[in-house]
């Protein structure tokens, strides 16, 4: 019979896998262009979008300016040294 417990070791190499790509990204960055996207999706929904599409264009927004910064800094990382 198999465990599915995650044993201390596994779990902190997560964090620190976490932490490593986490520090790849300006949350500043992510926070300055949240009210450029509202107002775009305000604009494309003529009027208030419901708060289920904000959700997700706000996860939409974290995953792309995350996925975008972190490709910058390992592709740049020769001109950044």
């Amino acid at each position: 019979m198999s465990n599915n417990v995650v044993s201390d070791a596994e779990s902190q190499s997560v964090m620190k896998t976490a932490r490593s790509f986490a520090s790849l990204v300006k949350l500043q960055h992510t926070v300055f262009s949240a009210p450029f996207v509202a107002l775009g999706v305000a604009l494309a929904a003529d009027g208030v979008p419901s708060v289920r599409v904000m959700v997700f264009v706000t996860l939409a927004l974290i995953a792309a300016r995350t996925a975008a910064m972190a490709f910058n800094r390992i592709v740049d990382v020769a001109y950044d040294s």
